[in-house]
């Protein structure tokens, strides 16, 4: 049986303002150069089969994309 990790990744983020200001959520730094969405999915790289990230349309979710391709991250995209 597959197990598959739904990655819910479209939210505003207003109530980390102004951090989110200029980028979505996922995309915050964290120490060390990664980010929220990186260091997830680096967790769940050994457990799970497969990923679906959940993005918003517009900037944000082309944002969290462009980030996960350039990383080298595999994942499918659900737009909300």
């Amino acid at each position: 049986m597959s197990r598959y990790a739904v990655v819910l990744a479209a939210g505003r983020g207003e109530r980390l303002w102004p951090l989110t200001s200029t980028r979505p959520k996922p995309l915050l730094p964290l120490p060390g150069g990664e980010t929220l969405l990186t260091r997830l999915l680096g967790q769940l790289g050994g457990i799970v089969d497969g990923v679906v990230v959940v993005i918003a349309k517009g900037w944000a979710g082309e944002a969290v994309k462009k980030l996960l391709d350039q990383r080298g991250f595999t994942a499918s995209y659900a737009v909300q």
